[in-house]
């Protein structure tokens, strides 16, 4: 039998098997069935981002989210995503999965998505370009890169840049996928993990902010924060953060924190460092200081971390705004053996304040102990989710400050970029009694399959103000026998 058929037919026995109750949600718009999955070769893995895993680059952008998790813009507008793929890999093709009803026809009228990749210092590198194409609703776009081009986490951060031209429902983003082929062996000793700054977001709806070019992000209001979300392997052994900025401010500085959250309403500084003037060529520099503990040994199970960047002295005029640039950070550590990776149960932990709102209106704050809130009960923040390819997800956990009488509510949710979407699981908050976490074992294990899905975590609170908030959320995973299916159909 031919290897696309052999795919194709245990891919269905996998559906009946392992989908149990969970079906696939088909919104009003899609005409097509759930999608198989993607024609991935033998060897190659993916990264997948959701439309709801971008956020905006500027404070001043309105968008919207439609459904199937896409997003659409209001008004003038550019996204961007995180990446994070392995040391070593090279990356083959990008596929931009979207909804466009929009009659234009030349490509300077489609939308469009770019892989960059920035030095940290003002200077970047566009990889890859792929356009939506047609009117006719959801589809997808590849784009092959003519030459693989090799992760380097040591001296580039990698990000991707959505901007949709049109500004209104006839054009939307639905996902993105990154195709690349792991290197042959593992790293061993000293790794890397990249953060543009322009990946950073607001940690609440009061911070203005700007982004500069080159990877690198400024902030319109005094003392305001940003964020990310950091993901390192489990017995990680980190040492220090780089970070890459321009600071030309007489009276400020810019500080950045590497902090790990419990989730309970405990938080820890691990790396504390601020920024010194650099007059210097360009303006753009870096500094570097180790953990304040070493080592500090990564446990996703017990602990989130997150960097936080703010201007620690208030902005005197608006002349001095984009003078103290953001451009992203380094964190250095001791790979743990590659064999733990891939054997036994793993978690994912993420903090609540790096997750982000769903559409440009949604009014929310940010806590000191990494816990989010909104001004509505109605709102909804999300942040996506990426899991080793062949995984099998066992349950997800709720953290959360609850005093009211309502529950807030985290949903686990898989979406093909073309318009369906499944809930693999839902964990509500329970009792009223302050900091609490809830655990929901998925009633049928879910597969991870990066060739046709992403994944990503959605919250929406029972109540409106500080009486329920967000403190993060973490998924368990497992390597067993059953898991190893996807893999054989590559």
């Amino acid at each position: 039998m031919p290897r696309a058929g052999l795919r194709i037919g245990l891919t269905l026995v996998m559906v009946m098997l392992l989908a149990g109750a969970q079906s696939w949600g088909r919104t009003a718009q899609a005409q097509q069935p759930p999608r198989m999955p993607a024609a991935v070769d033998p060897g190659q893995e993916s990264f997948w981002v959701a439309g709801t895993g971008f956020h905006i680059r500027d404070g001043s952008i309105a968008y919207s989210y439609d459904t199937a998790g896409c997003l659409y813009a209001n008004s003038s507008a550019d996204f961007t995503a995180d990446v994070q793929l392995p040391q070593g890999a090279a990356i083959d093709e990008v596929r931009y999965y979207f909804f466009d009803t929009d009659t234009a026809v030349d490509q300077s009228g489609e939308s469009r998505v770019e892989l960059m990749r920035f030095n940290g210092l003002y200077t970047s590198e566009k990889l890859a370009t792929v356009y939506s194409n047609g009117d006719t609703g959801y589809g997808e776009t590849v784009q092959a890169l003519g030459l693989p081009v090799t992760v380097d986490n040591q001296n580039y951060a990698l990000a991707l840049d959505w901007y949709p031209i049109v500004t209104d429902t006839t054009m939307q983003l639905c996902g993105v996928q990154i195709v690349y082929t792991p290197a042959q062996t593992p790293v061993l000793g000293t790794s890397y993990t990249r953060i543009a700054g322009s990946a950073f977001h607001r940690r609440s709806r009061a911070v203005d902010y700007g982004y500069a070019g080159g990877g690198c992000t400024y902030l319109r209001t005094p003392d305001g924060t940003m964020t990310a979300d950091v993901n390192l392997p489990a017995g990680a052994d980190l040492y220090g953060m780089r970070v890459y900025y321009k600071d030309q401010l007489i009276t400020g500085t810019l500080a950045i924190t590497l902090t790990e959250y419990d989730g309970l309403g405990n938080s820890t500084p691990l790396v504390v460092l601020t920024t010194t003037d650099y007059f210097d060529g360009n303006g753009y520099t870096d500094i570097y200081t180790d953990v304040q503990t070493i080592p500090y040994t990564v446990n996703p199970e017990l602990h989130a971390l997150a960097v936080e960047v703010s201007l620690s002295t208030p902005l005197t005029d608006t002349g001095a705004l984009g003078q103290a640039q953001f451009c992203g950070v380094r964190l250095g550590y001791a790979a743990p053996d590659p064999e733990t990776l891939t054997s036994g149960q793993h978690a994912r932990f993420i903090a609540g304040s790096t997750f982000h709102p769903r559409a440009w209106n949604v009014d929310w704050s940010a806590t000191a102990a990494g816990c989010v809130y909104t001004a509505d009960q109605n709102e909804s923040l999300a942040a996506a989710l990426q899991l080793p390819d062949g995984v099998q997800i066992q349950s997800i956990t709720h953290y959360y400050r609850d005093t009211s009488a309502a529950n807030t509510v985290l949903t686990l949710a898989e979406y093909d970029g073309l318009g369906n979407q499944r809930t693999l699981a839902t964990a509500p908050s329970a009792g009223n009694g302050g900091y609490g976490q809830n655990s929901v074992d998925l009633t049928t294990r879910s597969i991870v399959n990066t060739d046709s899905t992403a994944l990503a975590f959605n919250w929406q609170p029972g109540d409106a103000g500080a009486a329920t908030q967000f403190c993060g959320a973490k998924v368990t995973y497992a390597y067993v026998s059953l898991a190893y299916i996807p893999l054989l159909l590559k």
